[in-house]
């Protein structure tokens, strides 16, 4: 077959398989070098008992001149043809997309030849940002001027990390006197620029005229308040958006990029190359294996893993299948990975694979080896300790307003969600009640001691949510308790309607905590400090006079309390009790494929 035939009967292909018509869709072109860069595969007739189908993750085969027949594979039946295929058909899609067995076998009559394309490679196809569109993305880098010092290799990286987001009109994309950390471009669609409530100037931008207009880039330098607000005036305006975080851990600081231009040094072009901005890396579940067990939760188990061949430890979370169905909890699971594949920040879990097996859902973490506030706080007595609770509540605060920025609400803050890095730095984790949020949502959830009166009353809850759980949590940590704790749930309910104004405080308070607690404890949720007057009005309450926000936000602040971690498969600092964990039922596939995309 010349190379011209087997590329025309690849465009045959193409244009028939469901496969790539997902491509197209997603204006993916990459395909001819991936297919065309495996090659070919000779195919002979097998011998007599032939091998069972290869693994659906390692492979799928686009027939080019060769015929085939389907045998059902089974131990206990004789195998019956079921189909014939001619050259340009295709099979296999299913099981590349789904991660799902192959319930076929497919046997050469003859010697044939068979394009191939595996699952990883079709993955780095779907995700990886297309070169058109990278083009697009730097042209549009190009014309910030703040961004001029940067080589073509750093603007590559950069515009391979931003991140698309949707705005409806009237939400705001920055307030004006919030502190920024977020630098956006606007792609498509119109913004009015407000300063004072006036309105000072109008962008528009268009996907088809190629125009953009960007705004917030003197946030990749330093966190700074907003000079300007700026509301989305059209129905929908979609905008290409970077976080200072992410781009000091992909290039290093922009401010000192820019110094030494300014000084006319020479510099060494920075990439880092083994950042993970989103969690496609090739780790696969069969390179890993268990060191011990972390903590149980109510869908399986935390366990902390080992890579087979790297010097590198990972927390697995497991969930099965049939206890989420039969709690009708299948949406926890699909939430927690849908939230944590859109976050990168240092004081959140990040998440690098997602799993399914035929009972299971795997979700794996990086491993925050410190334990968790509620055990640290037990077992050194920490209740009270104005520096402790401070830090942590700091790092808390800046983790809620990076998720509030995605329009994220966490619903689950408490110090058994809050863990602690080897540093001694604080990482949010467990994201099964989180989801994205326009305006209201409805669903009951949490523990009660962290219920908000909007909860209570079930009138529905936004972002505030999370900043009332942030003023238990820190009368928690002040105390050893929350404030309106009851071992009867309907007394803890009436408490908290009746308001933190009836609580005492706890002994030994300071002013400072206090304030700050009755002013995030308000009923009506409109009226808690950071919704009410910002972001950076709660960085400047008294109760964080020693945090620097700077350098905790680039993890350089002194930790008030640094783990025991020995080595990097160090169990010693949790305390899981293992006699809860329970042999979940046996699942039974319902057929509606709730679970098909999970694996990433």
């Amino acid at each position: 077959m010349t190379a011209c035939d087997s590329r025309s009967r690849s465009r045959n292909v193409k244009q028939s398989s469901i496969l790539f018509a997902l491509c197209r869709a997603k204006g993916k072109n990459a395909v001819n070098a991936s297919v065309f860069g495996v090659g070919t595969d000779a195919i002979t007739p097998p011998p007599p008992n032939p091998p069972p189908p290869r693994d659906p993750q390692k492979s799928r085969l686009v027939p080019g001149s060769w015929c085939a027949r389907h045998q059902l594979d089974s131990q206990l039946l004789p195998t019956t043809q079921v189909d014939q295929l001619k050259p340009g058909d295709c099979f296999g899609e299913l099981p590349l997309l789904q991660l799902r067995p192959h319930q076929h076998s497919v046997v050469a009559k003859e010697r044939s030849c068979a394009w191939v394309i595996d699952r990883w490679q079709f993955k780095e196809i779907l995700f990886k940002v297309p070169d058109s569109k990278l083009m697009e993305y730097i042209s549009y880098l190009d014309r910030v001027s703040i961004l001029d010092a940067l080589s073509g290799e750093e603007k590559t990286s950069t515009a391979q990390a931003l991140t698309e987001m949707s705005f409806n009109k009237g939400d705001v994309i920055l307030q004006q006197g919030e502190t920024g950390d977020s630098f956006y471009i606007l792609f498509d669609g119109e913004v009015t620029v407000l300063i004072n409530g006036k309105v000072v100037a109008r962008l528009e931008a268009s996907v088809e005229e190629h125009t953009a207009h960007h705004f917030g880039e003197k946030a990749l330098i330093s966190s700074q308040p907003r000079a300007a607000t700026v509301q989305v005036a059209s129905s929908q305006a979609k905008v290409l958006a970077l976080d200072r975080i992410a781009f000091n851990a992909l290039l290093g600081s922009l401010e000192d990029i820019l110094r030494a231009q300014e000084d006319g040094r020479s510099r060494q072009t920075r990439v880092n190359r083994g950042l993970t901005l989103k969690p496609f890396q090739k780790i696969f579940r069969k390179d890993l294996m268990g060191v011990g067990l972390l903590g149980v939760g109510e869908f399986g188990a935390v366990e902390l893993v080992a890579h087979r061949r790297a010097d590198e430890t990972f927390a697995m979370k497991s969930m099965s299948k049939a206890l989420l169905v039969q709690k009708g909890k299948q949406n926890v699971a699909l939430n927690e990975k849908h939230v944590l594949m859109y976050v990168l920040s240092p004081f959140i879990v990040q998440l690098f694979e997602a799993y399914s097996d035929s009972s299971t859902l795997y979700l794996l973490f990086e491993a925050a080896l410190g334990g968790d506030l509620h055990g640290l706080y037990c077992r050194k007595r920490l209740y009270g300790s104005e520096r402790h609770a401070a830090f942590y509540t700091a790092g808390s605060a800046l983790a809620l307003h990076y998720l509030h920025q995605r329009r994220i609400i966490y619903r689950d803050l408490r110090p058994e969600n809050i863990l602690l890095t080897q540093d001694g730095n604080i990482k949010l984790c467990d994201f099964g009640l989180a989801k994205f949020v326009a305006e209201r949502t409805f669903t009951n959830c949490g523990i009660p001691d962290y219920y908000a009166p909007e909860m209570v009353l079930a009138t529905g809850h936004g972002l505030e949510l999370d900043w009332w759980c942030f003023g238990i949590l820190l009368f928690e940590l002040m105390s050893g308790k929350p404030p309106f704790e009851s071992s009867n749930p309907m007394q803890i309910y009436v408490s908290i309607l009746h308001g933190i104004s009836k609580v005492a405080m706890p002994e030994g308070n300071t002013r400072a905590a206090g304030d700050l607690i009755k002013l995030l404890l308000k009923k009506e949720p409109l009226d808690r400090l950071p919704v009410k007057e910002g972001f950076g009005k709660l960085k400047e309450q008294r109760w964080f006079s020693e945090i620097s926000w700077n350098s905790l936000s680039e993890l350089q602040m002194d930790t008030p309390y640094k783990p025991n971690i020995r080595h990097k498969r160090d169990l010693a600092n949790f305390h899981p009790r293992s006699e809860l964990v329970v042999q979940p039922p046996e699942y039974e596939d319902d057929g509606t494929g709730w679970d098909a995309n999970y694996p990433t």
